[in-house]
């Protein structure tokens, strides 16, 4: 509502004297404002006045206050955007990528104000928690509300979160990172034991194939051998699980001296464990 009401005067055209009791309509032509009396009647002083709530689309509009035999009478109101309300997902959202490189398709985000009007202008932060980049950051609303950003994953394979923000309004969108190439088969237990002849190695031997960032790979198949050497292995063939890893016992041989376990997957080095058996 504007803070002021609209307020019209009637008047005798040759005197200048005020003219009660004149009626006179308030009309902002169709704009869909609203008026507390669209229809009022001049006082003593010939003046009539009503309130006016504005519309909520941003334009500048003419109201008029007209009654047959007078000349009519214009108010020129603004009507402007208000503070962000809210901000929505447009598009980039739910995609996945290999960890490091960028998204193939912008994060866009749409900035409204309470009435729902686009809000030009205005910059939009971008936050993932997790070390990934965007460009540009912040970015700036164009003409239609929209930002628009494009984002680099960072190096952990993980589902994610990006939280676009305005001050304390906030929207997030999700996205997912997976695990490059296979680069490297890493011994994570299990390596230079000592064990009798005819029995398992006190601990399990455990091993994981991973990326570049060191990222776990699923699903993939790690061979196991001791080079003939005649021990036994619990699965010379393990896949790996969600995190990268498999996990083997192996029983030493019959024969005293140092066993080498090679544990390898396609053509990367192998992972080598050093056994002693006494």
């Amino acid at each position: 509502m504007l803070p002021l009401p609209l307020t019209a005067k009637a008047r005798d055209p040759y005197t200048g004297n005020p003219i009660p009791g004149v009626t006179v309509t308030f009309s902002d032509g169709g704009k869909k404002g609203t008026f507390g009396t669209p229809v009022a009647v001049t006082d003593s002083n010939g003046l009539a006045s009503t309130t006016y709530t504005l519309p909520t689309t941003a334009q500048t509009l003419t109201v008029t206050a007209s009654s047959a035999g007078y000349a009519s009478a214009t108010f020129t109101e603004q009507v402007t955007l208000g503070a962000v309300a809210t901000l929505a997902v447009v598009s980039g959202s739910k995609q996945v990528g290999t960890v490091g490189t960028t998204l193939p398709l912008p994060i866009i985000i749409k900035a409204k104000d309470s009435a729902g009007n686009a809000i030009p202008g205005t910059s939009i932060s971008f936050t993932d928690g997790f070390g990934g980049t965007f460009s540009p950051n912040p970015a700036v609303t164009g003409s239609n509300g929209q930002a628009s950003t494009t984002y680099t994953l960072p190096t952990a394979a993980k589902s994610l979160s990006v939280t676009a923000s305005v001050g304390s309004v906030m929207v997030r969108v999700s996205e997912q990172s997976t695990a490059g190439p296979a680069s490297s088969v890493n011994i994570l237990q299990g390596n230079n034991q000592t064990a009798h002849v005819n029995n398992k190695l006190p601990k399990t031997l455990i091993v994981s194939v991973t990326d570049q960032y060191g990222n776990g790979l699923p699903g993939l198949t790690v061979a196991f051998s001791d080079g003939g050497a005649g021990g036994t292995l619990s699965n010379p063939n393990p896949v790996t699980s969600t995190t990268g890893q498999v996990t083997v016992t192996y029983t030493t041989p019959s024969q005293t001296g140092v066993v080498t376990i090679t544990a390898a997957y396609s053509t990367l080095p192998s992972a080598v464990f050093t056994e002693t058996v006494n």
